[in-house]
């Protein structure tokens, strides 16, 4: 039993203490009079009671949607990060050239701060390729308050590891061949300094040669 609910009983007890002792030491005539007064002061209390716990029913219930909102709010930077991964070319402007690098970008429009691990497993023709740290997962990308970050891996460093340029993975190139010349398996993995914690889905990519940009498989087989 609450504290708040003791004080109504012994506030009732009380009333009917006095309505008793009213009833025997008041001349009869003035009994309704004040049986009367007795009846609008228990209706105020009553009203009094009444606007109390409402008052606490409000208070509570905005209590819990601060707490929900704060915590809303403290998941979100995980998930307001995003990734991008393109094709880019030494000259941007001159679209006639062959990109010569792949970028990652990494966005976060939050107001924390996002660290991230980036791995990509490249292959060539199915064969595994080194990359540097910072797209292996061994380095942290730093991702500051509502910035975006790049970074960028060249072509010939993927290539020459098979022995192979640019210019006759084009020559090399055939419908039949497209998908498997140079892959990618992307997965990002975000941390904050709150705490939260997101890993993307895995995303797989082929770089069309003829086209000259990363195209995602965006269907898959799964248990779904």
């Amino acid at each position: 039993m609450t504290k708040e609910v003791r004080t109504y009983i012994w506030l009732i007890a009380a009333l009917v203490v006095v309505a008793i002792v009213v009833y025997i030491v008041i001349p009869r005539h003035e009994v309704l009079q004040i049986a009367t007064f007795v009846i609008l002061a228990c209706t105020l209390v009553t009203l009094v009671i009444y606007t109390s716990d409402t008052h606490s029913i409000a208070e509570g219930t905005r209590d819990v949607a601060e707490v929900t909102k704060q915590d809303a709010a403290l998941r979100l930077p995980v998930r307001q990060a995003t990734y991008e991964m393109v094709a880019a070319r030494a000259n941007p402007k001159n679209v006639e050239e062959d990109p010569d690098r792949t970028l990652v970008r990494l966005r976060n429009p939050s107001t924390v701060l996002v660290r991230a691990k980036v791995r990509c497993r490249f292959e060539i023709y199915g064969d595994v390729v080194a990359s540097k740290d910072d797209f292996d997962g061994t380095n942290t990308w730093y991702v500051f308050p509502q910035q975006m970050i790049q970074g960028w891996l060249p072509f010939s460093a993927l290539l020459e590891q098979k022995g192979k340029t640019y210019d006759q993975m084009k020559v090399e190139y055939s419908d039949g061949n497209r998908r498997q010349q140079l892959t990618v398996n992307l997965r990002i993995e975000y941390k904050d300094e709150l705490g939260n914690h997101r890993v993307l889905p895995e995303m797989n990519s082929f770089f069309d040669f003829k086209e000259g940009q990363w195209i995602p498989h965006i269907t898959r087989k799964d248990d779904w």
